[in-house]
């Protein structure tokens, strides 16, 4: 189930991006396909969960932001946009 109505707090995005990717941490510099996010979403859902934290470049590690409406247009259309938040986090 995903629950975007749940906003993790700023140390568990911070923390989940000082350890990096892995099971449940996937970082995003840029907005995903609609059909990669999906994907996403998918195998978190699938699994134990996880947090997708978009607009965060790997190498060299920092933020580089994203504009919003590409990635709301991303998340409308696999049919999961929340207007509040662009941090979302999936729990089985």
């Amino acid at each position: 189930m995903i629950d975007l109505n749940v906003v993790p707090s700023e140390s568990m995005v911070r923390h989940a991006m000082e350890q990096g990717e892995g099971l449940q941490v996937e970082l995003k510099a840029s907005v995903p396909s609609p059909l990669d996010l999906g994907r996403l979403v998918s195998a978190f859902a699938n699994a134990s969960g996880g947090l997708i934290i978009v607009g965060v470049r790997k190498f060299p590690f920092g933020a580089v932001g994203v504009a919003w409406q590409r990635l709301k247009s991303a998340f409308d259309q696999v049919n999961m946009v929340h207007p509040e938040t662009a941090y979302l986090e999936s729990r089985r």
